[in-house]
Parts: C-alpha cells; sequence; structure tokens
C-alpha cells in the first residue's frame, strides 16, 4: 500500500515536471548583454478623467532620471496641467559630483489635461541608463490621444476629504472594483499592469487566482460534465487515485495547449481560436462527445487498440492507469481547451497583447500557463469529488453513467446549436410563415439585409473595414462597435443577459450600434480583427462622431450589465 502511495506521489511530480520542460524548452531565447531601448523602458498610456496617465515598465538592473522626463503636446490643440511625478531613488553621480532622483522596476506619472480641441499627439522625452554602465540617449515617444474621447470625460467628483491626486497603483490596477464581484477580473489593462508591475512569482500567482474566477465563464462551464463522463467511464474500476489522475491529466492537456497556441497567437498577432470554431472542426468534435455518450449508454465500450494499449501500460503508466485512458483524457483536455473555451477573456487579451508588445515568451507564457491551471483547478475538484462520492459498483452506477451521458449528449448539441440556427435560420422561421402570405415582407428584407433580426438590440452587420468606416460616420453620433461570433458563450450570454437589460438599452440608444459578426472567420473578418489588435470575440469598442476610437472605453470579454453601465457612466456622458 505505502508501495503504490510513493509510486502514485513519483508520478505526478513526474508529470509536472516534464510539463514544465517542455514549456521552457519552447521559451529558450536568447538574450543580448543590453537590452533595446523600448524593451527596457517599456511605455504605455491610458485616458483618465481628466487627464492621461503614463505608465513606464522598466527592466531589472536598469533605471531612469527623474529630472529628464518631458511632456508636451505636438500635433493638436491641447493644454497640459503639472505632471505629477511621485519621489525616486536618491543616487549620487560620481561623475557629475551631484544626486540625481531614479525610478527602478515602474512609475506612474499622472498628467492633467486642462483644455482639448480634438485628437492631439502627446510628445513624452525621457532617458535611462543600465547599470552596466550604458547611458542611451534621450527617447522620444509619440502617442495618439483620442480628444474627443477626452472631451467626454466628466470632471471627477469626490466626496470632501477623499484623496484628489492621480489614481494610486491599486487604482490603476483595479482595485476600486473590488466590492463589485471582483470587477477588476474583467480589465484587460489589470492584467496588462500586473505583468509590468510584479515581481515574476507574484504575477504567476495572480494569474493563478484569475484562472481559478474565470473557470466560472460560460465557456468553461461545459467542461465539468465532459470531464465528470470521462470519470464515470472507468465504471467499476473508479477509485480515488484513478478519478483524481485523470483529473490531472485532463488539466494539464487543457492548460499546455491553451498556453502553447496563446503564445503563437501573440507573437503572430493572428488568434487560432476562430480557425478551431468553424462548423466542421466543432462538428467533429461534438460527434465524438456524442459517441462517448453512447458509450456511457452501454452501446458499445470505447477503448485503444490492445497492442497500443499494452505499450502505453509497460512504458509509461505500468498498471496505474490501464487502456490508454490517459492519453484519451489528455486529448479530450486539449481539445475542450481549443474548441469549447475559444472565447476572449479580458485577463487573456492582457496577457496577449503583453506578448505581442514586449515579446517576452517566458513571462507571458508562463502566465497564461498558471492561468490555465486556475481554470483547471475546480476540475480537479470534480476529480477529487467523484471518487469520492460516486459509488464503486453495482446498478447506481450504471445509473449515473446514463445520466452522464445524457449531459454529454447535451454538451455536444450546446457545441452545434449555433451552427444549426444559423444554417437553418430559425429565428425566421415565424417570418418565413408569414412571408407565404404577405409578400411585401420578404422585400423589406431584401431592401435592408444587413440589418439584424429583432433581439439583436437594433445592430447593424458590419463585414468590412469600408463598411466600419462609412457606418460610424454617417449619422453623426456615437458609435459602438461589437465583435460577436455564434460559436462564442460569452457573446450569446452577452446578447441574452446584458443587451436585454434596460438600464444598458437605455445607454445604448446614444449609439450607433454595429456588430461585426466573424463567425466564418474570413479574410475580411481577420483584417477587421487585426485593425484593432483584436485576438477574437466578444469585444466592444466605441468611437466619436468623427470616427475615432474612444480608447477608455474598450471592453475586452464577458461583461454584465453591471459592468457595462459602471464602465459607461464612469467615463461616458451623453450628449
Amino acid at each position: 500500500m505505502l508501495s503504490d502511495s510513493i509510486q502514485r506521489s513519483q508520478f505526478i511530480g513526474k508529470s509536472i515536471l516534464l510539463m514544465w520542460a517542455l514549456f521552457y524548452s519552447a521559451l529558450a531565447l536568447a538574450n543580448g548583454p543590453f537590452l533595446d531601448a523600448k524593451a527596457a523602458f517599456k511605455m504605455r498610456a491610458l485616458e483618465r478623467p481628466g487627464g492621461i496617465e503614463v505608465h513606464f515598465s522598466i527592466a531589472h538592473g536598469y533605471a531612469m532620471y527623474r529630472e529628464h522626463f518631458g511632456f508636451s503636446v505636438g500635433r493638436g490643440v491641447a493644454t497640459l496641467g503639472e505632471p505629477v511625478l511621485p519621489p525616486g531613488q536618491i543616487k549620487f553621480d560620481t561623475a557629475l559630483q551631484k544626486n540625481f532622483e531614479t525610478y527602478r522596476n515602474e512609475v506612474d506619472i499622472y498628467l492633467p489635461v486642462t483644455h482639448v480641441e480634438g485628437p492631439f499627439e502627446l510628445t513624452v522625452r525621457t532617458q535611462g541608463c543600465a547599470d552596466q554602465g550604458l547611458c542611451y540617449p534621450p527617447m522620444m515617444h509619440f502617442i495618439s490621444i483620442k480628444g474627443a474621447g477626452l472631451q467626454k470625460l466628466k470632471a471627477e467628483t469626490r466626496p470632501e476629504g477623499v484623496n484628489t491626486g492621480p489614481p494610486t497603483l491599486g487604482e490603476r490596477l483595479g482595485m476600486r472594483y473590488l466590492t463589485d464581484s471582483l470587477a477588476h477580473l474583467y480589465s484587460f489593462q489589470y492584467a496588462e499592469a500586473v505583468l509590468e508591475g510584479h515581481d515574476f512569482i507574484t504575477t504567476l500567482m495572480i494569474f493563478f487566482v484569475l484562472g481559478v474566477a474565470l473557470s466560472l465563464f460560460p465557456c468553461s462551464l461545459p467542461m465539468i460534465p465532459i470531464l465528470s463522463a470521462l470519470i464515470v467511464g472507468e465504471g467499476t474500476q473508479l477509485t480515488r487515485w484513478r478519478s483524481l489522475m485523470l483529473s490531472v491529466i485532463y488539466v494539464l492537456g487543457m492548460a499546455l495547449v491553451y498556453t502553447v497556441f496563446g503564445m503563437v497567437a501573440a507573437s503572430a498577432g493572428y488568434s487560432l481560436g476562430p480557425d478551431l470554431q468553424n462548423p466542421w472542426v466543432r462538428g467533429v468534435f461534438a460527434l465524438l462527445l456524442f459517441a462517448f455518450a453512447l458509450s456511457l449508454f452501454g452501446c458499445y465500450e470505447l477503448q485503444l487498440p490492445q497492442s497500443w494499449q499494452n505499450r502505453i501500460n509497460s512504458v509509461l503508466l505500468g498498471r496505474q492507469l490501464k487502456g490508454g485512458k490517459w492519453l484519451a483524457v489528455f486529448t479530450m483536455g486539449a481539445l475542450s481547451a481549443l474548441i469549447i473555451g475559444a472565447c476572449m477573456t479580458a485577463p487573456l487579451f492582457g496577457v496577449l497583447t503583453f506578448i505581442a508588445h514586449t515579446g517576452n515568451l517566458i513571462l507571458g507564457g508562463s502566465a497564461l500557463f498558471l492561468m490555465a491551471l486556475g481554470m483547471g483547478a475546480p476540475l480537479l475538484l470534480v476529480g477529487i469529488g467523484a471518487g469520492n462520492i460516486l459509488p464503486r459498483a453495482g446498478v447506481w452506477m450504471n445509473g449515473i453513467k446514463r445520466v452522464f451521458g445524457l449531459l454529454l449528449a447535451a454538451v455536444a448539441l450546446w457545441l452545434v446549436f449555433p451552427l444549426l440556427a444559423a444554417a437553418l435560420n430559425w429565428q425566421n422561421v415565424g417570418m418565413t410563415w408569414r412571408a407565404t402570405r404577405m409578400p411585401t415582407a420578404t422585400e423589406s428584407a431584401a431592401v435592408a439585409p444587413k440589418q439584424l433580426q429583432p433581439g439583436s438590440a437594433g445592430f447593424t452587420l458590419i463585414q468590412s473595414k469600408s463598411e466600419l468606416q462609412h457606418q460610424i460616420r454617417a449619422n453623426g453620433r456615437p458609435s459602438m462597435l461589437e465583435f460577436y461570433a455564434d460559436w462564442c458563450a460569452n457573446c450569446r450570454e452577452m446578447e441574452k443577459i446584458t443587451f436585454t437589460d434596460s438600464r444598458v438599452q437605455a445607454q445604448l440608444k446614444h449609439f450607433n450600434l454595429l456588430r461585426a459578426d466573424v463567425t466564418k472567420n474570413n479574410l475580411e473578418h481577420r483584417a477587421l480583427l487585426k485593425q484593432f489588435s483584436l485576438y477574437g470575440p466578444p469585444a466592444l469598442l466605441f468611437f466619436d462622431e468623427n470616427g475615432h476610437e474612444i480608447s477608455a472605453l474598450r471592453m475586452i470579454g464577458y461583461q454584465s450589465p453591471s459592468l457595462f453601465l459602471k464602465k459607461i457612466e464612469s467615463i461616458y456622458t451623453a450628449p
């Protein structure tokens, strides 16, 4: 008994070490003696109420000088206030025989904007040095500021006695939303700030927690019945150990593939997820799930050929997990991550953007891996619970297998239902029946083919960049562009819950509503996504009357009604 326990512990340890070894072997990068200036001092700017926040992420072993920061307006008309810089660390320069204030790791600078007349270009002047003796020449950064968006920023009002200075680090990371059901997790700026503002270990811990929170998203929930069905499929051979091991292997398959595909997507600037959402891929995966559901009903038994089973058992796992089951479970975890969990979330977008902009595959990839493990943590609890609760043999087990077979068949139907609905146009069945008696209804529909059906809240379909440019300038109103896909569970959740909320609809009346349906993922759809540096749906982008994006209002991932309203009402003032 003791030897079995030791073998099991060794197997778990070896599995995790193997995954990390494979993971980091793919991340091996050669670094020169000094970083490029853009890599050593990474800058980003965020529009804030009444001003702009400029954030610098400073590489380890490098520093920036406080007195060398300068801000000015290039093209456009705007008036800047006095920048608010935090106190720096005192460093004595032996060559110049004077003290300098320097910043390390990161620095946040708040730049008030007291007047603005449309878009303008902000020029930021900086200088920094490496500890090994290299000083970089003065650097100039040019940032395009959406002036029209700033015009719609409300003047910030705070109760008497509350700090009126620039946003604190906690506020920048989204901590002001902790009282709203951890709403800061929905901010892609939060994910980017974590990557740029924390040490390696702290970053990984934060992203693991983010993963646990994201496991409650609609995209992740279908994985629970899949794993449960795999465990129940063990039948009378089920033990606590086997249940846990199946869960671990499923989660490792999900996490490794999720990470590798995420890094490839970020490096290439294009997400592979939509390619895996075409009807053929989803249909084949749904058929696999349905076939497995039939096996749970007792129609037949699914297993690898006996010769494969013998080789896997003897070479890899002894007799701890027979029949090559681990390979099937690992593959199912990988496919689940690619096909079911393909919706874009704000933290995922933040990591992909960080990798794309910095090229730091090690930190970004590690954050993806830990976030995926966090998303799989509840699945491990499912495995532990199944091993403890489910009966080992008898009629009860057969009944439970049938129940999970039904759940698995339901997931298969859930996968293909959006495709069937789109193909058969079920939403128009009633209109088609009426059209047999009222031909004018058909004619009317043909006149405006790009208007979505009722229930889509009056959105107008956008299929290309040229259509978008025309629509956002067509009627002199601000516009909201939604990136949507039939296969995106979070998109459908927002359509049913967020956009049907009466408070949200009241706000949407102020916008020209546009929708980029990227379900088919053709060249035009990819061009639209790439134009806005997006990796997939859902995403909400806002534009002013002149067609300029209001970047402070950009929303990535699922937005509940309360989150949507909080973002809109805190920044945007309706005309």
